[in-house]
């Protein structure tokens, strides 16, 4: 037969309820901060039964009468659940290892930053789609974890809403200027006739350092070569010339309509959308972003005189650094922001 024990009422130490209500406001000022209501009523009652003596003993004596676990191994037990509840906090709101796949196919493991972009919420529903508060924007030039039809794809962001962007001759475009710096970004490139040899033989080398560096090895011939964007414009523009023509169709691009000739290499021009833009909708209008609204906000658009559309999302352009690899916006369209899931840090 269980013995009652008899609860005396003590007082609530000054030092555990001044120190509870201190971590308790910085954990409540977090969770506002992010959004993440829902964890303020488990926050509140764990405070509650951090700084009350008589609750833990109420735990302690319930438990001893059913259980044979003591009080010593009570505390275990609740520090190891609050242990697991901040590190599930941290691993969903914070910043969380991920193997992600990279657009030639590759799985990688990755830091994944989730405080800098924020935490996509309600992404089904475009009307009620939002974001935790952030450190950043998603900016020019950010390597991001975007959802695909193929999954969650390693990618960088390109441009952004309210930004016109398009590539000629495989180099990137945003608002009329050209956006690829550096040596990141490479493509083919074939040789015109009667180019010079020391044109030529400084391509060989360079070409040579870039598989050095990446370790991996070209399968270009003597007639081509996967250089920098960047150089090819700056230097060797006037000897090279695209290995895939403007007027050549791929099936496999945005906006999958053959009004529209684009291809990895010659691509847009399109404007990115703004969340709340209103546009005209024109057989231009409705042929480009029909497909985006339909996927991405489950509305059909239609032309009708005078009719307009406001977009309930932003869209961002992705673009992998190797041209030659189109599994970013050019295949499956301008990303919209709900399926921008992390910031990707080096690893």
């Amino acid at each position: 037969m269980a013995i009652s024990r008899k609860i005396k009422r003590r007082p609530i130490e000054k030092g555990r309820a001044a120190k509870g209500l201190i971590i308790g406001a910085l954990l409540a000022a977090a969770m506002i901060w992010i959004r993440a209501y829902a964890m303020l009523i488990p926050l509140a009652l764990c405070v509650w039964a951090y700084i009350s003596t008589l609750a833990f003993s109420l735990l302690a004596n319930w438990v001893e009468r059913r259980t044979p676990i003591g009080r010593k191994w009570l505390s275990w037990v609740l520090g190891a659940v609050f242990g697991a509840a901040g590190a599930a906090f941290i691993v969903t709101f914070v910043v969380s290892l991920a193997t992600v796949s990279s657009p030639d196919g590759e799985s990688r493991l990755y830091i994944v930053d989730k405080l800098h972009f924020g935490v996509a919420c309600d992404t089904a529903d475009a009307a009620s789609y939002y974001r935790t508060h952030q450190l950043g924007r998603i900016s020019h030039g950010d390597k991001a974890m975007v959802h695909t039809p193929m999954g969650p794809l390693a990618t960088r962001i390109a441009a952004r809403p309210g930004d016109t962007v398009a590539i000629v001759d495989a180099a990137l475009f945003v608002n009329g200027e050209m956006a690829d710096h550096g040596e990141r970004a490479l493509a083919v490139f074939k040789l015109r006739p009667r180019a010079p040899y020391t044109i030529v033989r400084q391509m060989r080398e360079r070409m040579a350092e870039i598989e050095e560096d990446t370790h991996t090895s070209s399968v270009c011939d003597s007639a081509t070569f996967r250089i920098p964007v960047a150089e090819r414009e700056e230097k060797w523009k006037a000897y090279t010339y695209a290995s895939i023509l403007p007027n050549m169709d791929d099936e496999r691009v945005f906006p999958w309509n053959t009004a529209y000739l684009w291809n990895a290499y010659h691509w847009g021009p399109i404007r990115l959308p703004k969340s709340g833009e209103t546009i005209s909708l024109t057989y231009a209008n409705v042929m480009l972003y029909g497909p985006l609204v339909r996927r991405y906000e489950k509305t059909e658009l239609r032309v009708q005189k005078g009719e307009t559309y406001t977009f309930k999302l932003s869209y961002y352009m992705t673009l992998n650094d190797n041209r030659d690899i189109i599994a970013d916006s050019r295949q499956f369209g301008p990303t919209p922001e709900s399926h921008i899931i992390s910031h990707i840090l080096k690893l």
